[in-house]
C-alpha cells in the first residue's frame, strides 16, 4: 500500500476490499462499514427464482405437449410417417391392379382370337386328316 500512496500506478484487475459506506443513522459519525450482504442475499434469491421460473416453463411445456397429444388422438389424426406408408402401400396397390388390368386384357383379347378361329372352322367342312383319323 505504501507504494500505492506515494503514487505508483495501481493495477485495476487486482482485486480490492468492496467500498466502505456509512451506515444509515450513523452519517455525522464517520465511521465507515463493509458494504451489507443484502446485495448478495437479493442476488441469491433472484437467482432462486429464475431457476424456479426456468423449472415451470419445462412443467408448462410438457403439459401442453401432452394436452396436444390427447387432442390430436382424440381427432383420429395420424403421424406422417404412417400416412407415408399408407401412401406408398397404396401405390403398390394401384401398380398391381394396373398390372392385373393389363393381363386381363391380354388374356381376354387372346381369347377371343381363338374364339373367332374355332368359330372360323365350325362353318368349315372337316379337314381330310380328321376323316381318316375317325
Amino acid at each position: 500500500m505504501a507504494a500505492a500512496e506515494a503514487g505508483a500506478p495501481t493495477n485495476p484487475f487486482v482485486a480490492s476490499k468492496p467500498p466502505l459506506r456509512l451506515e444509515r443513522g450513523e452519517r455525522g459519525s464517520g465511521q465507515m462499514t463493509e458494504r451489507p450482504r443484502f446485495f448478495d442475499d437479493l442476488a441469491g434469491v433472484a437467482g432462486g427464482a429464475f431457476s424456479a421460473l426456468t423449472g415451470l416453463r419445462e412443467e408448462a411445456e410438457a403439459l401442453v405437449r401432452s394436452r396436444l397429444d390427447e387432442a390430436i388422438r382424440k381427432l383420429d389424426l395420424v403421424r406422417r410417417s404412417e400416412l407415408e406408408a399408407l401412401e406408398q402401400l397404396a401405390a403398390n396397390a394401384r401398380a398391381g391392379q394396373e398390372a392385373a388390368d393389363a393381363r386381363i386384357a391380354a388374356l381376354e383379347s387372346r381369347l377371343a382370337a381363338l374364339e373367332a378361329r374355332h368359330d372360323g372352322r365350325a362353318g368349315q367342312p372337316p379337314d381330310a386328316s380328321q376323316q381318316d383319323s375317325a
